[in-house]
């Protein structure tokens, strides 16, 4: 049954490279020149496959792979693999193949061969460990060494380990693992975003300031200028924010590799230009807020006071304050 699987698996044509949703007009160009390329690269492995030429079968099925992923050639890499006698580099492609398909008709033979390799793999004393984050390309640091970005498929020594994900903007996570023989290891992780900077103090008002004698206040109409653009400010930033979750669920349902990655740069553009959006916008609001609370208590328009005074020879008035 696994061998009538794998010979399906490796006469498919190139189907699989045609995404679930539809391209903008603008790259369906693009798209499609890599579909035709991912074609050739197939067929070439699948020559190379027939031909016994296994280690050149793998190069050209993961060229493919790299212009149009799909579960099925993770499967035929697996499949080449095991032919070359690479435990790891199989049981890495097999792992693959389920996490893309994990309902795929096969699954259940698939899964008898992660076990299978996987216990052979142990035997050497190591075991296999697999790291994916969102967003990607995270340094992965074990034990104190980088050993590569995500996603991160390798082989390490049976036991105790400390994994660390880096990722510039985001916040350093760590976490303890343990590599049990009896079966690989999958670590996933949503990194969480950096604190957001706080806003600009707002240096307080001189009190040398000269008062408007002219019965004005002090600022006139700028603090409601100023504010008034914080707030627009933030408006902005918030429509850049809710863009950014609107490309985050669009990468976490993309179907293919390349549309993931441009999902994400754009989750990071947007998420980049929220942030210098809401630190601006919040600093002009506070200056602004800061400026109409000192118009409200310029010392130097105190309340007009009224007096009269009388004497022998007659009476007088006087008036003190800002009018």
């Amino acid at each position: 049954m696994f061998v009538r699987s794998c010979a399906a698996l490796l006469s498919l044509s190139l189907s699989f490279a045609h995404p679930a949703f539809a391209d903008a007009p603008s790259s369906e160009a693009a798209v499609e020149s890599r579909r035709s390329a991912a074609k050739v690269k197939f067929q070439r492995g699948s020559e190379l496959y027939e031909a016994g030429q296994y280690e050149k079968a793998v190069q050209a099925f993961m060229e493919a792979d790299a212009l149009a992923p799909s579960a099925p050639l993770s499967f035929n890499i697996a499949r080449a693999y095991e032919r070359l006698e690479d435990s790891s580099g199989a049981l890495r492609w097999y792992r693959d193949y389920l996490r893309r398909s994990p309902r795929a008709p096969n699954a259940t033979e698939v899964r008898a061969r992660v076990a299978a390799l996987s216990a052979k793999l142990a035997q050497t004393g190591v075991q296999q460990l697999t790291v994916v984050s969102m967003p990607v390309g995270a340094s992965v640091i074990v034990d104190g060494r980088s050993v590569g970005v995500t996603p991160f498929t390798g082989d390490l020594a049976l036991g105790k380990h400390r994994v660390s994900l880096d990722l510039p903007g985001y916040r350093n996570q760590t976490q303890e693992i343990t590599l049990a023989p009896n079966a690989p290891t999958d670590l996933s992780s949503n990194l969480e975003p950096e604190a957001e900077p706080k806003p600009t103090s707002v240096p307080a008002a001189s009190t040398d300031a000269v008062p408007d004698r002219g019965g004005g206040r002090r600022f006139g109409i700028a603090p409601w200028i100023v504010a008034g653009g914080g707030l627009a400010t933030l408006g902005s930033a918030l429509g850049f924010e809710l863009a950014r979750r609107s490309h985050e669920t669009d990468a976490e349902n993309a179907a293919d590799q390349p549309t993931f990655q441009a999902e994400t740069d754009a989750m990071q553009r947007d998420k980049t230009t929220a942030r210098v959006l809401a630190s601006v916008g919040g600093a002009l609001f506070i200056t602004g807020t800061v400026m109409l609370i000192i118009n409200d208590k310029d010392p130097a328009r105190s309340a007009p006071r009224v007096g009269v005074g009388c004497t022998f020879s007659g009476c007088t008035a006087s008036a003190r304050g800002t009018f």
